[in-house]
């Protein structure tokens, strides 16, 4: 073991308020892993719950670990230390449980680099019953686990609250009476929000395409993605503060989780449901115990404006000893009272999402903003106070045109405009940045039938916006990388087929494309490819809630929307 390694990990422990230790003796012990840095990781609101929930039965101890960065690596590498848990330095290979916690798909790779750095075999079928059981959940694997199902042992899909206990126990029984691998797993296959890769046969068409699932248990036809109806049963906030992460020292308080709005591109109200929101009381409890610890409070979730209490709970914070934080707001959102916490704090920054540049493209991905509320509400919240401007957009949307394009460059344009006819009187103009991505069509989204843009034409948008907009005074740009958003695409709408190419990449120290040369498998067909409407997904055997039909009806009525 190496010990400048150790020392660096005690060294992120001197630094938190929160971390939680408990002794190993005759407990089941869990190893819950970030795969990314731990900057990352412990930026993450659902990776701090989740140790919390397993840490709170007290039969189980709960430590963390995470992918070291690229100095760490060659450490590791040089000293042949094996990857080891924050709190006890304990190596991972040795916890009962290995849980990774996923929330983007390009840390898949990561998950195969930390395996690798623990000692432990890559594929399921390998493993047996002296292995750690790998599990794996996060809104990722939770959307399309299939490019990493030969990977991992079980996942739990969706939120894990009402799981937990009974996965916990099954594991017990598990442990104790099981003869090999195979009963082993099939302790967990009741549970319905719970999928096991082993347990699910998949077939394909002579053109690739899925031809069909069966499950060898015949227990159940779909796995279910677990839900908490009632989000007051359960609180979720920040329980280790550190200064090691993007929010430094930030208490944060979920507020809401789903989305009711369900446009046609988001991933989060088509996969989560429908907006639950906290009770506000309950989420002035949490920030009040918050406040005991740090003046920094940051308030999260996807649809926090759509919240009934959301101004009641604005105005409750008014005139506290808080510095406030409030993750991408709505432009309908932009009220006083929320303009009058963050002034009144001296927050001058604001993250607002147009996600198109003409009201054409914004109704057919179903955000029908009209240009004048995002005009008027802009210059709102800079006359109320507020300097600066975030803003998202997206590119490669089904149905754009040119012309949707050049809008972006003039929606940017006007609003910056509104913002210096109020900075006349302020005499201090702020900056606008906008932020620009390449779409990728998402599992369980209406557009999931959709094609990907080419990457050529999508470096062709990118570079119009970026020589448009850089050129005008107070307005930076930013923009992902197409090549990058085209491996996403692939690990997000791939099968179990692909990881093969996550292997091969490993191999490859990270070279995607050397793998795809060298595989015959084209991420093409994944991302450049229309699907039939009666195409089966290799996500299909999970239920979410919504039917397929009804997304299939979405599309359809989009595709006429585009034609005429």
């Amino acid at each position: 073991m190496s010990w400048k390694l150790i020392e660096k990990a005690r060294s992120f422990l001197k630094e938190e308020q929160g971390t939680i230790r408990k002794d190993f003796g005759g407990k089941t012990s869990v190893a819950l892993i970030y795969p990314n840095t731990y900057y990352i990781g412990m930026s993450n609101l659902g990776f701090q719950n989740i140790y919390y929930l397993f840490n709170s039965f007290s039969d189980v101890v709960c430590e963390r670990s995470f992918l070291p960065n690229e100095e760490d690596l060659i450490e590791h590498n040089r000293t042949s230390t094996p990857l080891f848990s924050l709190e006890s330095q304990k190596p991972i290979k040795e916890f009962d449980i290995i849980a990774f916690s996923i929330s983007f798909e390009s840390d898949f790779l990561n998950l195969l680099k930390i395996l690798n750095l623990s000692r432990i075999k890559f594929k399921t079928k390998e493993r047996n019953l002296s292995d750690p059981l790998i599990i794996a959940g996060g809104i990722a694997p939770t959307s399309n686990p299939e490019p990493i199902a030969e990977f991992v042992d079980l996942f739990v899909m969706g939120e894990a609250e009402e799981v937990l206990e009974i996965f916990l126990k099954n594991y017990k029984s598990a442990k104790t009476e099981a003869n090999n691998k195979e009963d082993f797993l099939g302790y967990f296959d009741s549970a319905k929000e719970v999928y096991i890769p082993s347990f699910l046969e998949v077939s394909y068409n002579k053109d690739g395409t899925v031809k069909k699932f069966r499950n060898k248990k015949e227990r159940k036809k779909n796995v279910i993605i677990g839900r908490v109806n009632d989000l007051n049963s359960t609180e979720t906030v920040s329980r280790i503060l550190t200064s090691n992460t993007e929010f430094s020292n930030m208490y944060l308080v979920e507020v809401a989780r789903g989305c009711s709005r369900c446009c046609k591109f988001c991933l989060i109200g088509n996969l989560s449901g429908e907006g639950r929101y906290r009770n506000a009381n309950n989420l002035l409890f949490s920030i009040e115990n918050g406040l005991r610890l740090t003046k920094k409070i940051g308030l999260l979730g996807s649809s926090i404006s759509d919240h009934p209490e959301f101004d009641f709970l604005c105005k409750s914070l008014i005139g506290k000893e808080i510095i406030p934080s409030i993750s991408s707001i709505r432009f309908e959102g932009l009220k006083d009272p929320l303009l009058e916490l963050l002034t009144e704090k001296g927050q001058n920054s604001l993250t607002l999402a147009p996600e198109g540049g003409s009201e054409r493209i914004r109704t057919l991905i179903g955000k029908p903003l009209k240009e004048e509320t995002i005009l008027d509400k802009a210059q709102y919240a800079v006359a109320r106070g507020i300097l600066n401007l975030k803003l998202y957009f997206l590119v490669g949307l089904p149905g754009e045109r040119w012309d949707d394009i050049e809008a972006i460059v003039d929606l940017v344009k006007k609003i910056k405009h509104r913002m210096v006819e109020e900075a006349k009187e302020r005499a201090r103009l702020g900056k606008i940045t906008s932020s620009i991505s390449s779409f990728i069509p998402k599992p369980f989204t209406p557009f999931q039938w959709h094609s990907m843009e080419e990457v050529a034409r999508l470096n062709e948008k990118l570079t119009f916006l970026r020589k448009s907009l850089r050129s005008v005074s107070n307005i930076s740009v930013t923009t992902d990388v197409p090549k990058w958003s085209y491996v996403q695409a692939m690990l997000s709408r791939g099968d179990r087929r692909v990881s093969e190419v996550l292997l091969k990449t490993l191999d490859n120290n990270g070279n995607w494309y050397k793998s795809f040369r060298e595989l015959n498998i084209n991420p093409d067909f994944y991302n450049y490819r229309d699907r039939e409407e009666e195409e089966l997904f290799p996500w299909d055997f999970i239920n979410n809630g919504f039917s397929k039909d009804s997304l299939l009806l979405k599309y359809r009525i989009t595709k006429k929307e585009i034609s005429a």
